[in-house]
């Protein structure tokens, strides 16, 4: 099981254990990789891991600040045991195999993939800023989601206290009604006028 150790600034190392098979493994900023690395300088989907023929490689996914081994960028790189290679400006991920699996690797047929990264692959100042900007804009949105639901809550609540203000207003002028009628002093039902005596013979 091919080991990788990531280290981060200010935190300890991250260690990982992948099965020797597996087909491939993302890394980056992002809560849908298999990896997740919380560096400023490390893109949302930064580089995968993957297996090929007689060994692994690491492939850059469009990164922001690239993947660098001896300070040269790469757009992929043979791993090999013992490697270190830096994921943006300031993560590295150490790379080892145990020598059982360096005896199985070298049983098959291994090809080079590693590629520089030409100049004009380099992100320019401009592209950099421009995601940052547009990493920031997604952060905002995430805060105001999370924000809309507080809102409306309170919105809601505000309803709910004038509902009941009504409520205990009307409440209050029918106990006070009915009061009033209840100690009000009877009226005496008028008498009517007796009958002219019938003269009898």
């Amino acid at each position: 099981m091919p080991k990788i150790i990531i280290n981060e600034p200010g935190k300890s190392a991250q260690p990982y254990r992948l099965k020797v098979d597996r087909a491939m493994t993302t890394i980056g900023r992002g809560s849908d990789n298999d990896i997740i690395i919380e560096a400023g300088s490390a893109s949302t989907h930064h580089c995968f891991m993957k297996r090929a023929l007689g060994g692994f490689t690491l492939e850059d996914l469009g990164s922001t600040n690239g993947i660098k081994t001896d300070n040269t960028l790469f757009r992929v790189i043979d791993l090999e045991d013992g490697m270190s290679v830096k994921i943006g400006d300031d993560v590295t991920l150490e790379f080892t195999l145990t020598e059982e699996e360096i005896a199985e690797l070298g049983s098959e047929e291994f090809e080079s993939q590693q590629q520089a990264m030409l100049p004009s692959q380099v992100p320019t100042e401009e592209e950099e800023v421009a995601e940052e900007e547009f990493i920031d804009k997604e952060e905002e949105q995430e805060e105001d989601s999370f924000a809309t639901p507080a809102v409306a809550k309170g919105g809601m609540d505000t309803i709910l206290f004038v509902v009941l203000a009504i409520l205990a207003l009307a409440l209050g002028f029918y106990i006070r009604h009915y009061q009033d009628v209840l100690s009000a002093p009877a009226k005496e039902a008028p008498v009517a006028p007796a009958a002219p005596a019938t003269p009898t013979e």
